[in-house]
């Protein structure tokens, strides 16, 4: 039993460190802040996110045309609300020793962060057409 208890006492640590950490708006500005990152779920990838200052963002979906928008904390979640939409889309943001992960909180949809860059997307500026 006192075996059992020392591998216990040793494995906690280890079983802690591993847990999801739930981000809040100020470890997720320090998180992307001047970053791209690259999103994906479990059938590939999904789009690029630039976060911008001011908590300003340009999404770029897998398939699609650059957005402009912003994110702010509500409670626990990030939203982001952009150009073409007067509907938020908030996530639960996740971070452990693997990763970051998002969790849609109106989906249940999840993502991963898969990269993360210093690199801009290549997105006309707001209102510029061809």
């Amino acid at each position: 039993m006192r075996r059992f208890l020392a591998l216990l006492a040793i494995a906690a640590p280890a079983v802690a460190y591993a847990q999801p950490q739930l981000l809040g708006a100020d470890e997720f500005h320090a998180l992307t802040e001047g970053r791209t990152l690259t999103f994906a779920d479990r059938s590939g990838w999904t789009g690029y996110e630039q976060y911008l200052p001011n908590n300003r963002v340009i999404w770029l979906p897998e398939g699609g045309d650059c957005k402009h928008g912003i994110w702010y904390p509500e409670g626990e979640r990030i939203c982001f609300l952009y150009e073409d939409s007067d509907i938020p889309a908030c996530w639960a943001v996740f971070q452990n020793d693997e990763g970051v992960t998002v969790i849609s909180s109106d989906l249940g949809a999840v993502q991963d962060v898969v990269n993360s860059t210093e690199e801009p997307l290549q997105c006309p500026a707001p209102g510029v057409g061809v």
